[in-house]
């Protein structure tokens, strides 16, 4: 796969004033524009791409108006090099992230992730729905939190990284974004905010990563 290149990935905390601040702080989870949707658990879950900043800046200016304080995280990150070409099920174990986009994957992988997804709806006592073309990855933007039960198969559990997008949803932005599942991929982190007491963060514990996400999402306030 060649080396590492530096790439970057976004996310946000929310601090609510007047509350104590420890010294430091786990790194969230990134805001998602749909206020229904359960990230992954086991990993992070960041904002990745050239949207990424123009989500961020959404989810300001809603938490200011609600009376939050926003904190910008970056993240730089040495992922290995994506191949040239849209990555099939003879491909996978090369691969170490995999972006599911119909530009990134073929129809035979995008078919075999949809219909795991599938099966994990079904033992959740819920039906799959009518599905379009498994490329569009319908099932994983309404449902990202399943994709912590396909890492765990075997041909997928190498993965250190997934892309995915979230449809936005009442009125939140779409997103897309990175389920960063090998923490030691990132190599900085950069914290931008304006005024107040200096706030650090760390790298989250694997018991802190292994709980479902939850406190406040300014797209669902």
């Amino acid at each position: 796969m060649g080396n590492k290149p530096q790439s970057r990935a976004l996310t946000c905390a929310f601090l609510h004033p007047g509350a104590p601040i420890p010294a430091e702080l786990p790194l969230r989870n990134a805001p998602v524009g749909h206020p229904e949707v359960v990230l992954p658990v086991g990993g992070l879950n960041v904002l990745f791409g050239r949207s990424a900043p123009r989500v961020v800046s959404l989810a300001m200016r809603q938490a200011v108006q609600q009376g939050y304080r926003p904190v910008i995280i970056g993240l730089e990150l040495a992922l290995p090099r994506l191949l040239q070409r849209p990555v099939d099920l003879a491909d996978l174990a090369t691969v170490s992230t995999l972006l599911l986009d119909k530009t990134r994957v073929t129809v035979p992988l995008a078919a075999t992730i949809e219909d795991w997804l599938a099966v994990y709806l079904t033992a959740e006592g819920r039906a799959p729905g009518s599905r379009r073309a498994a490329i569009l990855f319908d099932l994983v933007g309404a449902h990202p939190h399943l994709l912590a039960r396909l890492v765990r198969e075997p041909d997928f559990a190498h993965l250190q990284a997934i892309g995915y997008t979230v449809p936005g949803g009442s009125g939140g932005p779409t997103c897309v974004l990175l389920y960063l599942r090998d923490l030691a991929a990132i190599i900085r982190i950069d914290v931008q905010q304006a005024g107040a007491e200096p706030v650090a963060f760390r790298l989250p514990t694997s018991a802190e990563l292994a709980a479902p996400a939850a406190g406040y999402n300014p797209f669902s306030a």
